[in-house]
């Protein structure tokens, strides 16, 4: 839902240069956090951000914003179920994130924008990841590459086992 705000108007009345009209775009999110890393994530299904690099900025704003380590946003993919686009604080994208990413299967997971299985797929910038949606563990990180398996699960156990097993 698109609103008018006004923004400012000083003296000199309406025509002055300080009387200008903006328009504000409603948009809805939710926050969440995996393990201490908390994000704003917005259904891009349902909703478009016309600039992420600047939404991430303002949500991230800890005195003035939602206050986030950045944005998240969860898109339709033509390679897995869903796709993750990440922003960090100061704008600048990111490939994925282990924490970033068990949110979304969850988000994706419980708000119907992914098959509910047990085992998603998610496109990420570094490409396509399997999310074990189980109930003991709802959001584990899958590697994709069976031959691998074991050298990525230690490594994301190694950054992320206190709070959750893999």
């Amino acid at each position: 839902a698109w609103h008018q705000t006004g923004v400012g108007a000083r003296r000199g009345g309406p025509s002055s240069a300080w009387d200008t009209r903006r328009a504000v775009k409603t948009i809805p999110f939710t926050k969440m956090q995996g393990c201490g890393n908390d994000y704003v994530y917005v259904d891009g299904f349902q909703h478009h951000v016309e600039d992420p690099v600047a939404m991430a900025k303002a949500v991230s704003d800890r005195r003035f914003g939602v206050g986030s380590d950045g944005l998240i946003l969860i898109l339709p993919s033509d390679k897995a179920d869903v796709r993750m686009r990440m922003w960090n604080a100061d704008g600048s994208e990111s490939e994925m994130c282990g924490n970033g990413i068990r949110c979304v299967a969850k988000y994706a997971y419980e708000r119907g924008l992914a098959p509910r299985k047990p085992h998603l797929t998610a496109e990420t910038g570094a490409g396509v990841l399997g999310l074990d949606t189980g109930l003991e563990d709802p959001c584990a990180y899958l590697p994709d590459d069976p031959g691998h398996a074991d050298d990525e699960i230690a490594a994301v156990q190694a950054a992320l086992s206190p709070y959750w097993p893999l």
